[in-house]
């Protein structure tokens, strides 16, 4: 079998005709298993719509993983049993270690005397960005699906005239839905509307339940915060409502990109209004993140049926050109 014989890059290669990830050196343009796609016009960014998407290939899918690997050098070699050693990437992007320690408690403060500096750092180190206007990174569907099937995820059979939507509740201090009890009253008066609200604690919400939760929904809705990495396991046809981004504009917005589901966030902040001011706790500066937030009921529901509408679009175009298999 195919999938058996993949195992192994080596017997994978000697399959006739047999698609590969892309990060291999003997893997060519036309067999790669995932292919983004580009919607707006190539320039600045490039000459032509397809050097756009190989480089977006080269910024944010398998072709940046090829990139990484060619660049691994050694820093610490271990010269004993049970020594130390440290192999790095570029730029100390990527680094596997043994017996390594570096201690980054103090990072905030140095960071905060740095100013400019570590703001570059942040841009050039940890978040190095995409070309925009390209979407659904192969790395990142290839790891979506196979943590699904691994996990043994199964996807129940969409109705078609159903959205199923999933609205991730905070009983955190911060970044909570003042009148979130409002916002749903009002989703469950559309009948189109399968509403859930969940809130994943892993102690009352096992992760592989969370999983499930989030790969049978249609759009999925939270404040900004970790738990919208649940788009990653979002059926193909999904969208994330990331309902307020607290002013971290790029973050979920790029991983949407990169899965390829629709991104929405709130988009007019006059109808949008803060608890309290809100203040980082360790700075004691005004912080968008340290605060709860009410919302616009009607440009809410605005919203939510746009995107409804949109689902429904890519969810028919979806199973238009597949056999659902769960």
């Amino acid at each position: 079998m195919l999938e058996e014989a993949c195992l192994n890059p080596e017997t994978c290669k000697e399959v006739g005709g047999a698609p590969c990830w892309g990060y291999e050196d003997w893997c060519s343009e036309g067999k790669r298993l995932f292919l983004p796609y580009c919607d707006e016009p190539a320039k600045p960014w490039a000459n032509s719509m397809k050097d756009k998407e190989e480089l977006f290939w080269r910024q944010g899918d398998f072709g940046y993983v090829n990139d990484v690997a060619k660049s691994l050098m050694t820093l610490c070699e271990m010269k004993e049993q049970n020594g130390s050693s440290l192999i790095c990437s570029s730029n100390a992007r990527y680094c596997k270690a043994k017996n390594f320690y570096l201690d980054l408690r103090r990072f905030d403060e140095f960071a905060t005397r740095q100013g400019d500096t570590y703001r570059s750092f942040r841009e050039n180190i940890f978040e190095p960005g995409e070309v925009p206007g390209c979407y659904r990174s192969g790395l990142m569907q290839a790891f979506s699906k196979h943590l699904i099937k691994r996990l043994n995820i199964t996807q129940e059979i969409p109705e078609e005239s159903i959205v199923r939507v999933t609205l991730l509740s905070r009983t955190t201090k911060h970044r909570r839905i003042v009148n979130e009890d409002e916002l749903i009253k009002a989703m469950k008066t559309v009948g189109y509307f399968r509403l859930r609200v969940v809130d994943y604690k892993y102690r009352n919400f096992p992760f592989l339940e969370q999983i499930e939760s989030s790969h049978n929904t249609d759009i999925f809705i939270g404040m900004h915060g970790s738990g919208l990495t649940h788009l990653l396991f979002l059926p193909d046809w999904g969208a994330i409502f990331e309902i307020y981004n607290t002013e971290d504009e790029r973050c979920y917005k790029d991983l949407a990109r990169l899965r390829g589901v629709e991104y929405l966030t709130w988009q007019d902040n006059t109808k949008v209004w803060k608890e309290r001011e809100g203040l980082h706790p360790q700075m004691g500066t005004p912080h968008a993140k340290f605060t709860n937030y009410s919302f616009d009921l009607l440009e809410f529901m605005s919203l939510m049926m746009s995107l409804g509408d949109r689902v429904q679009q890519r969810k028919a175009a979806y199973f238009s050109q597949r056999i659902f298999t769960t």
